[in-house]
Protein backbone atom coordinates (compact mmCIF):
# COMPACT_ATOMS: atom_id res chain seq x y z
CA UNK A 1 0.00 0.00 0.00
CA UNK A 2 1.35 3.32 -0.74
CA UNK A 3 0.92 6.02 1.72
CA UNK A 4 -1.31 9.47 0.87
CA UNK A 5 2.22 11.64 1.09
CA UNK A 6 3.49 9.46 -1.18
CA UNK A 7 0.99 9.25 -3.75
CA UNK A 8 0.62 12.60 -3.95
CA UNK A 9 4.79 12.92 -4.77
CA UNK A 10 4.61 10.35 -7.53
CA UNK A 11 1.03 12.28 -9.19
CA UNK A 12 3.60 15.27 -8.81
CA UNK A 13 6.42 13.24 -10.14
CA UNK A 14 3.99 11.85 -12.93
CA UNK A 15 2.52 14.99 -14.19
CA UNK A 16 6.23 16.77 -14.67
CA UNK A 17 6.56 13.59 -17.04
CA UNK A 18 3.29 13.58 -18.95
CA UNK A 19 4.09 16.89 -19.49
CA UNK A 20 7.92 16.54 -20.99
CA UNK A 21 5.89 13.92 -22.88
CA UNK A 22 3.30 16.00 -24.51
CA UNK A 23 6.25 18.41 -25.80
CA UNK A 24 6.35 18.45 -29.45
CA UNK A 25 9.90 17.46 -29.86
CA UNK A 26 8.81 14.18 -28.61
CA UNK A 27 6.41 13.72 -31.37
CA UNK A 28 9.50 14.54 -33.78
CA UNK A 29 12.03 12.22 -31.94
CA UNK A 30 9.47 9.11 -32.46
CA UNK A 31 9.21 10.14 -35.82
CA UNK A 32 13.03 10.01 -35.93
CA UNK A 33 12.97 6.80 -34.52
CA UNK A 34 10.39 4.65 -36.66
CA UNK A 35 12.18 6.19 -39.72
CA UNK A 36 15.83 4.80 -38.51
CA UNK A 37 13.87 1.69 -37.44
CA UNK A 38 12.43 1.55 -41.13
CA UNK A 39 16.24 1.94 -42.27
CA UNK A 40 15.43 5.28 -43.75
CA UNK A 41 18.24 7.78 -43.72
CA UNK A 42 18.65 10.69 -41.98
CA UNK A 43 20.81 12.14 -39.45
CA UNK A 44 22.25 10.22 -36.53
CA UNK A 45 20.30 9.69 -33.35
CA UNK A 46 22.30 9.73 -29.87
CA UNK A 47 21.19 7.89 -27.01
CA UNK A 48 23.11 8.13 -23.38
CA UNK A 49 22.60 5.57 -21.07
CA UNK A 50 24.51 6.38 -17.41
CA UNK A 51 23.05 3.01 -16.37
CA UNK A 52 26.37 2.78 -13.66
CA UNK A 53 25.84 6.35 -12.93
CA UNK A 54 22.43 6.70 -12.12
CA UNK A 55 23.40 5.97 -8.07
CA UNK A 56 25.83 9.26 -8.45
CA UNK A 57 23.08 11.45 -10.78
CA UNK A 58 19.88 10.54 -8.52
CA UNK A 59 21.67 9.12 -4.93
CA UNK A 60 19.37 7.17 -3.02
CA UNK A 61 19.23 10.51 -0.66
CA UNK A 62 17.18 12.27 -3.39
CA UNK A 63 14.09 10.27 -3.02
CA UNK A 64 11.34 11.15 -0.88
CA UNK A 65 9.12 8.44 -0.89
CA UNK A 66 9.10 5.96 2.08
CA UNK A 67 8.00 2.54 1.00
CA UNK A 68 10.11 0.66 -1.19
CA UNK A 69 7.41 0.34 -3.97
CA UNK A 70 7.20 4.18 -4.24
CA UNK A 71 10.81 4.57 -4.13
CA UNK A 72 11.41 2.60 -7.37
CA UNK A 73 8.41 4.30 -9.14
CA UNK A 74 9.72 7.55 -7.88
CA UNK A 75 13.47 6.86 -9.05
CA UNK A 76 12.19 5.99 -12.89
CA UNK A 77 9.54 8.68 -12.61
CA UNK A 78 12.53 11.18 -11.67
CA UNK A 79 15.46 9.67 -14.18
CA UNK A 80 12.77 10.40 -16.83
CA UNK A 81 12.66 14.03 -15.84
CA UNK A 82 16.43 13.98 -15.46
CA UNK A 83 16.84 12.92 -18.98
CA UNK A 84 14.55 16.16 -19.94
CA UNK A 85 16.48 18.04 -18.01
CA UNK A 86 20.24 16.97 -18.60
CA UNK A 87 20.75 14.83 -21.53
CA UNK A 88 18.67 16.25 -24.15
CA UNK A 89 19.64 13.33 -26.70
CA UNK A 90 17.14 11.58 -28.76
CA UNK A 91 15.30 9.24 -25.97
CA UNK A 92 11.90 9.55 -26.45
CA UNK A 93 9.90 10.31 -22.81
CA UNK A 94 6.91 8.53 -22.98
CA UNK A 95 3.75 9.16 -20.32
CA UNK A 96 3.22 5.18 -20.38
CA UNK A 97 3.59 3.47 -17.02
CA UNK A 98 4.46 -0.23 -17.95
CA UNK A 99 3.31 -2.46 -15.66
CA UNK A 100 5.25 -6.02 -16.14
CA UNK A 101 3.11 -9.70 -15.50
CA UNK A 102 3.13 -10.66 -12.09
CA UNK A 103 4.76 -14.73 -12.03
CA UNK A 104 5.55 -17.49 -9.81
CA UNK A 105 8.29 -19.21 -10.57
CA UNK A 106 8.82 -22.80 -8.88
CA UNK A 107 12.31 -24.42 -8.44
CA UNK A 108 11.03 -27.83 -9.88
CA UNK A 109 12.80 -28.88 -6.73
CA UNK A 110 16.59 -27.31 -7.76
CA UNK A 111 16.99 -24.28 -6.21
CA UNK A 112 19.13 -21.96 -8.29
CA UNK A 113 22.08 -20.24 -6.33
CA UNK A 114 24.69 -18.00 -7.05
CA UNK A 115 27.74 -16.64 -5.92
CA UNK A 116 27.50 -12.85 -4.44
CA UNK A 117 30.30 -10.54 -5.86
CA UNK A 118 32.57 -9.07 -2.74
CA UNK A 119 32.17 -5.25 -4.75
CA UNK A 120 29.29 -3.05 -4.13
CA UNK A 121 28.41 -3.20 -7.97
CA UNK A 122 29.67 -6.07 -9.24
CA UNK A 123 28.08 -9.10 -10.64
CA UNK A 124 27.11 -12.47 -9.56
CA UNK A 125 28.17 -15.70 -10.59
CA UNK A 126 26.07 -18.59 -11.48
CA UNK A 127 26.76 -21.90 -9.10
CA UNK A 128 25.59 -24.84 -11.37
CA UNK A 129 23.15 -26.54 -8.94
CA UNK A 130 23.90 -29.98 -10.96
Amino acid sequence: MISAPDRALLRDLARQVADIASQPVMAERRGLWMAHNRLEPGRPLVLVFPEGAWRELLPESALGCESAAAREMEAELRRRIYYWEHFRDDTVIERLWEVGPVLHVSDWGLTPRHIDSPQETGSWGFDPVL
